[in-house]
């Protein structure tokens, strides 16, 4: 049996103004719904078009598939609430898949990045950038992130291990 959807916790109006403050935000192409994503895209759920990206997941994502929605796992608490949003994913029957960050970065801190880094590291990625450069533009450099062999890394790109996923198909 597939969850129902949570309640808003916060008006989609809210959120909008606040992604309007960013820098070059009128210019993004966004299929904008006001309801939640469970509900929303309830056919594109059946059909395996959604993807819930959330660090915990096996499958790696290696390419962005313009047909599939992809949900970017809200911001919870990791030492409260280690793997919350893999496991209501998991409950209401989503596909889930984590950010290539292993593969392409050495990170000095854990690889949960904040929804804004996600979201700008799928922009560059959807506008033709490799994974490497996006995540080098994206990931605050305070996190002590560098793309694998650039730094003489021996390790050039030693996969955590996890299944890779190109686009949607399951």
């Amino acid at each position: 049996s597939q969850s129902q959807p949570p309640s808003h916790s916060e008006p989609p109006q809210r959120v909008m103004d606040r992604l309007s403050k960013m820098s070059g935000f009128s210019r993004w192409r966004l299929d904008r719904r006001e309801g939640h994503y469970l509900t929303e895209l309830a056919a594109e759920r059946q059909q395996g078009k959604v993807v819930y990206l959330t660090s915990e997941s096996e499958e790696v994502l290696q390419e962005l598939d313009p047909t599939c929605y992809y949900v970017i796992g809200g911001l919870v608490d990791h030492n409260k609430e280690k793997g919350l949003t893999h496991r209501l994913a998991t409950k209401a029957g989503l596909r889930t898949a984590r950010l290539p960050i292993d593969e392409h970065m050495q990170m000095s801190q854990r690889r949960v990045l904040a929804v804004n880094h996600v979201f700008e590291i799928l922009l560059h990625v959807a506008n033709g950038d490799s994974w490497a450069d996006a995540l080098s533009k994206a990931v605050p450099s305070r996190r002590g992130a560098h793309v694998r062999g650039s730094t003489g890394d021996a390790a050039e790109a030693a996969s955590p291990g996890g299944d890779a996923v190109g686009g949607c198909a399951g």
